[in-house]
């Protein structure tokens, strides 16, 4: 059997519930288990070991309220800058998006993805995953006083898998949307079109944010620590404490987040005194955040740094030249350009932190000579691919530049298309080849949500029969041992054959003034302590 990540506080849910936590898989009604919420976080090689480069913030929430917190994000445009949380719009829309609105899960602290619940007190499956049942939290307010009942759960849950116009987060043919049923008013039954047993995984992110049913997208309210102020699309997002949050009420007055070019102005910013946070910065930024008397925090993280191929335009609609894009990276290298020692090389594979993952899956090293002789066998011994690139996350064009670098050394022609970062959301779906930074939880949930036809994430376009028989099976099983077992026979087919060429597991680095406390390490999660902005705090001047 593969090596997982010791010691194995996830699993796949059964009843979730605040009282009690699930013991397996032999239950009579086929529950599944799910970690003690308050485990200890799993062990692995020396490379994730939180790391800190600098001075360490406060204990969260130890500071006086008050005062306006400034964040500094990249990667958002006017263009593609939107207030609906269900369809993506960028990075600094997703820093929003958390603060305004909260999910039914999220992924609790430590460096490998554990679930708890979040506004959903239970969750339950039937036998074979063919039915949920959601119990709601009691007492909780959405921004404009409305009341959380179970007809808000079933409206987001509506909309999400509306099949006319489904949110980013949706595969459309998991959930039977139009039979979800109400029981009370914090309950509802969801059935599935098929057994599906990673359905409480798909609310951990913004992408699912628990919406009201007199939800206005011009005046969105939510039930998250703040509420929106005011929204400037590609210049500015301010929010304002909520100071009723049933989950403890944030620190600061205000957030205001402010719209940069890129990871220069990020710096330049935070050592300016302009901005009090910053996020996804590359190893480079590290010196220049400490010589300007800041300081950073920085811990491996989930994210994949990936070059998507199209599998349904050529070149990339032949394996083996998928195959052979894999084989032309030297990870090491693009790791220690972009992070130094921090980070992790990549293995072509998602959900490296999925506590199923097997840490004794052999490394793919760099083959120019297998590269070659995999697209002399499809004809491609000349091949030239476009790359459009944007500073889209942390080192997108540095990583980019090297890629194409080393294609060289293995015949292959890859031309930098520099773009915008408001055209680059609408360019790289269309394209044969192009980057993007996956920020998956467990495999089962970004196997659904990334190589599901028709799901809103599946912009690869990847469409392997072997690979959706074993997911469909993957999904309905209720048997523990089965479903992992099926789940490493998708990675196989994954890592030899799948659509993503994915070099490098970014650390999560964010740079802080030395007047904000309360910031925290959270590897497995997102930025910001898996954005706690609510912990953050601003020391009296």
């Amino acid at each position: 059997m593969p090596t997982p990540r010791e010691p194995l506080p996830g699993r796949l849910p059964g009843t979730y519930s605040r009282r009690t936590i699930l013991r397996g898989a032999a239950s009579a009604a086929g529950a599944l288990s799910l970690a003690p919420l308050l485990a200890a976080c799993g062990g692995g090689d020396d490379d994730d070991a939180a790391s800190t480069p600098s001075t360490q913030g406060s204990t969260p929430g130890a500071a006086a309220m008050g005062g306006i917190l400034r964040l500094g994000e990249k990667g958002g445009a006017a263009a593609t800058d939107g207030l609906d949380p269900h369809f993506f719009s960028n990075t600094p829309g997703m820093t929003r998006d958390t603060q305004i609105y909260d999910n039914l899960t999220t992924w609790a602290p430590g460096d490998i993805m554990n679930l708890e619940l979040k506004l959903a007190e239970e969750f339950e499956p039937n036998a074979d995953g063919t039915l949920w049942t959601i119990r709601l939290r009691p007492d909780i307010t959405f921004h404009h006083g409305k009341d959380l009942v179970a007809d808000d759960l079933i409206f987001t849950l509506q909309r999400i898998w509306n099949p006319d116009n489904p949110g980013t987060q949706a595969s459309t043919d998991v959930v039977d949307a139009a039979n979800i049923r109400r029981i009370d008013d914090r309950t509802i039954e969801v059935p599935m079109t098929r057994g599906y047993n990673a359905f409480p995984y798909l609310f951990t992110g913004s992408l699912s944010s628990l919406l009201p049913t007199d939800y206005d997208p011009n005046d969105p309210k939510g039930t998250g620590p703040f509420m929106l102020v005011s929204f400037e699309p590609g210049v500015e997002a301010v929010l304002e404490r909520n100071p009723d949050y049933w989950d403890g009420v944030p620190n600061v007055d205000q957030v205001v987040i402010n719209y940069l070019a890129d990871e220069t102005a990020q710096v330049n910013a935070l050592v300016a005194g302009q901005v009090d946070a910053i996020s996804g910065l590359s190893i480079s930024s590290v010196n220049a955040v400490e010589s300007g008397g800041q300081r950073v925090r920085a811990s491996i993280g989930k994210n994949a740094l990936a070059f998507q191929m199209n599998c349904s335009m050529a070149p990339f609609d032949d394996p083996r030249v998928r195959q052979a894009m894999r084989l032309i990276p030297d990870r090491e290298q693009m790791r220690s350009i972009l992070f130094g020692d921090l980070g992790r090389v990549g293995n072509d594979l998602m959900s490296i932190l999925d506590p199923i993952y097997d840490q004794d899956r052999p490394q793919r090293e760099q083959d120019l000579d297998q590269a070659r002789a995999l697209l002399a066998e499809a004809g491609m011994s000349d091949l030239t691919v476009d790359l459009p690139t944007a500073p889209v996350y942390e080192g997108a064009e540095q990583l980019a530049e090297i890629f194409a670098e080393q294609a060289r050394e293995a015949g292959v022609t890859i031309n930098l298309q520099p773009t915008p970062v408001d055209e680059y959301r609408s360019i790289a779906p269309t394209s044969p080849l192009s980057q993007i930074r996956l920020t998956s939880g467990i495999y089962l949930q970004a196997s659904v949500t990334r190589f599901t036809p028709g799901a809103g994430l599946n912009v690869t376009n990847f469409d392997d029969p072997e690979y959706l028989e074993l997911l469909e099976q993957a999904s309905a099983s209720v048997d523990e041992e089965e479903r992992n077992g099926l789940l490493q026979q998708m990675m196989d087919i994954d890592h030899d054959r799948g659509p993503y060429i994915i070099p490098i597991m970014s650390p999560t680095i964010d740079g802080y003034s030395n007047d904000v406390s309360g910031d925290h390490n959270s590897p497995a999660t997102g930025p910001y302590g898996n954005y706690d902005l609510k912990n953050l705090a601003i020391e009296d001047e």
